[in-house]
């Protein structure tokens, strides 16, 4: 095969890789059935470790028996697609580019040789500067299913228990799960317990990675508040046990770090809990003392630390005794106690305009009728008859006295307007008796007595 890329190569390798592809299925399903039988005969006989070890090995298989299904309609895919890829000059189709990577990604992982050929085709055909870029999941576009189908980690005891069950309820075998079985009996499954995969779909992590004392691992030292690493629950102290599920384990801290930070988004992180950490000599620096914390968050919560830099808590924190497991949750837990203090005092000032409001519109109720009263005697002023009287209203109160001695005159009241103004009589007005003859005004003050006139007439107007 030449180096460059020809469209017939990459159709025929794709063809021949689907045909070996269905070849290896059928030949692990026949191998299986022989493994469970195999397995029933173990659960028959009370070997029920060794059954587990088995289980173990036929879940794996069945992974890759389910990545063989998925691989061959791939490449059924890229065979009739090879048009398609041929007038894409520059760049993968985006319906052909999951396809394309995860045979990439698998082409080191099962064994199928004619994925190596096909991985070829496409460097030529793209550039090594896509490759690279494509390799090893960088860009993040391999299919999920099957990377967790290809991890190295050991299943779950559930997972074991529940096939277990499944090949004895097949073969007519009474078994059930056992809760106390000996944990030394399966190295392999309990080293899995304490593990945990977290998914990151944007940087930073919010986490910081310390190399181990020998320099072959990564740990989690430091758990940033309220950031990605601390929603997804990471725990400070675990250590990193693969990346997109593969496994970093004693790879040394440079070349773990390196590719964590090569790979692409989203990127799942497999950690293990600090209680299964391999080296004891290190499990005082992960366990984790309650008064201990609470001694550190006190001290972090007086005002005086409320100012302190990150490095000034972690050594005032480390001289009362912390570890770096302990620092990390103590910080944690400061930090949460104070914005918790500043939500709540937010939440009170925001209440307390609410509280005054009710009390400030209460008052204003009864105005509204305080108001009107005043405005209905308004009503009647149409009715008086002479408008221009209306400016002495407020000289009224300063003749109330003299207009008292008017009551008991028995003469008609004086014109209003003028001597030879004759008395203005309201047809509305009804007089009680009949009226005399009138009398002269007194001549001792002759403003007084055009003043009681005026006021008479108006009586009698009125």
């Amino acid at each position: 095969m030449g180096n460059g890329y020809a469209t017939q190569t990459l159709k025929v390798k794709s063809k021949m890789a689907s045909q070996r592809m269905k070849a290896h299925v059928s030949k692990m399903e026949n191998q299986l059935v022989k493994t469970k039988r195999a397995i029933a005969t173990l659960i028959a006989e009370e070997k029920i470790q060794s059954a587990r070890i088995k289980v173990e090995g036929v879940l794996r298989e069945e992974d890759l028996l389910r990545v063989y299904e998925w691989l061959q309609m791939m490449c059924d895919l890229i065979h009739q697609r090879v048009r398609q890829i041929e007038v894409a000059k520059k760049e993968c189709p985006e319906d052909l580019l999951e396809s394309v990577c995860t045979l990439l990604y698998c082409a080191k992982r099962v064994d199928i040789p004619e994925l190596t050929d096909v991985g070829g085709q496409f460097k030529a055909k793209w550039g090594e500067k896509w490759f690279n870029q494509h390799i090893e999941n960088k860009s993040g576009r391999v299919s999920k299913q099957i990377i967790e189908k290809l991890s190295p980690q050991p299943p779950k005891r559930k997972t074991v228990d529940a096939k277990m069950k499944e090949i004895a309820t097949k073969y007519d075998l009474d078994w059930e799960p056992q809760d106390d079985v000996n944990e030394e009996d399966m190295p392999a499954i309990v080293g899995h317990r304490n593990e945990y995969t977290v998914e990151f779909d944007s940087k930073p992590f919010g986490m910081e990675w310390t190399a181990t004392e020998d320099g072959a691992n990564l740990w989690v030292s430091n758990v940033t508040p309220m950031s990605q690493a601390a929603r997804s629950g990471v725990v400070p102290g675990s250590m990193l046990v693969a990346l997109n599920g593969i496994d970093i384990q004693n790879l040394g801290a440079p070349s773990i770090h390196d590719k964590a930070s090569s790979l692409g988004l989203p990127l799942r992180v497999t950690f293990r809990k600090p209680d299964s950490l391999e080296a004891p000599k290190n499990k005082k620096d992960f366990k984790i003392r309650e008064d201990v914390v609470n001694n550190c968050v006190k001290q972090l919560g007086l005002p005086q630390s409320l100012d302190m830099s990150q490095e000034q808590k972690h050594a005032m924190c480390k001289k009362l005794g912390a570890n770096a497991a302990e620092i990390a949750s103590a910080i944690f837990l400061a930090n949460y106690t104070e914005e918790h203090k500043q939500q709540m005092m937010q939440q009170q000032a925001m209440q307390q305009p609410a509280m005054y409001q009710p009390q400030m519109q209460m008052p204003m109720q009864p105005q509204q009728p305080m108001y009107q009263q005043p405005m209905q005697p308004q009503q009647f002023v149409p009715v008086q008859p002479v408008q221009p009287m209306q400016p002495m209203q407020p000289q009224q109160p300063m003749y109330q006295q003299p207009m008292q001695p008017m009551n008991g005159m028995n003469g008609s009241p004086p014109p209003a307007y003028g001597n030879d103004a004759q008395p203005y009589i309201s047809p509305h007005d009804t007089p009680q008796q009949p009226p005399e003859p009138q009398q002269p005004p007194a001549s001792s003050n002759d403003d007084l007595a055009d003043l009681e006139a005026r006021f008479a007439a108006l009586k009698n107007g009125v």
